[in-house]
């Protein structure tokens, strides 16, 4: 499925951080569609920057290097300051923990006030739409 112009109406994390549903609308008029959910399961990291409403362009799946790569700075920042849960010694240590998990990766982009990437063992969208 693509959801490209499905607009982020919210999302919510839970148990503990290891689950996000985003909650999709698509409100054009004439339109079959309504709303749905994508949901992602066993996450292990995530970060959203959520400045405003969002119309996505893309959930598209990753490698977790380049994802990870792309945002060394900030984890290795936050795993001195918070703790990050799974860290090791040293970035490369985390990176290869997470692949060794078998995780997969996913970017959220949109084309306003949206963007962010999932670390999870999977995404899917629930039968029901959510």
């Amino acid at each position: 499925m693509t959801y490209h112009d499905w607009h982020l109406a919210g999302y919510a994390v839970s148990d503990g951080g290891s689950s996000i549903r985003l909650h999709l609308r698509w409100p054009y008029a004439g339109s079959e569609r309504a709303d749905t959910c994508i949901d992602f399961d066993g996450v292990a990291l995530y970060r959203f920057i959520h400045t405003q409403g969002a119309i996505l362009t893309d959930i598209e799946e990753r490698d977790i290097g380049a994802i990870l790569d792309e945002h060394e700075d900030y984890l290795s920042a936050c795993a001195r300051r918070q703790g990050v849960a799974g860290w090791r010694t040293s970035f490369e240590a985390y990176k290869d923990h997470l692949r060794g998990a078998g995780l997969k990766g996913w970017t959220v982009d949109s084309a306003i006030g949206f963007s962010g990437f999932v670390i999870a063992r999977r995404m899917h969208q629930p039968a029901s739409g959510g």
